[in-house]
């Protein structure tokens, strides 16, 4: 309880991020308070550099770097179905619906 209290302000956690609402109420991440991270093993990570090199990719439409204090650093991924679609189209894969 005390953990959750000091990341919460009234209703809104507290993550660290930057961001802003678009006009249809959608949250949209624009960058960090806190531009590096350590991990548990004392590693020191810097998020946008890993998310800048991954964003090259044509399959990710949207990546963002987390692992704060875990042991290793993970990345939530979202993919461009658009283009994965069309690249499985031109080479001839049959993907799901």
């Amino acid at each position: 309880d005390e953990k959750t209290a000091s990341v919460m302000t009234g209703e809104y956690f507290h993550t660290g991020d930057k961001g802003e609402i678009d006009s249809d109420g959608f949250l949209k991440i624009t960058g960090r308070k806190k531009e590096m991270f350590k991990t548990s093993g004392g590693k020191y990570v810097i998020p946008t550099l890993l998310e800048n090199i991954l964003k090259e990719s044509q399959f990710i439409e949207q990546i963002m770097v987390i692992g704060e204090g875990e042991k290793m650093p993970a990345a939530l991924i979202q993919p461009n179905f658009e283009f994965i679609k069309e690249w499985a189209k031109r080479k001839n894969l049959t993907i799901g619906s």
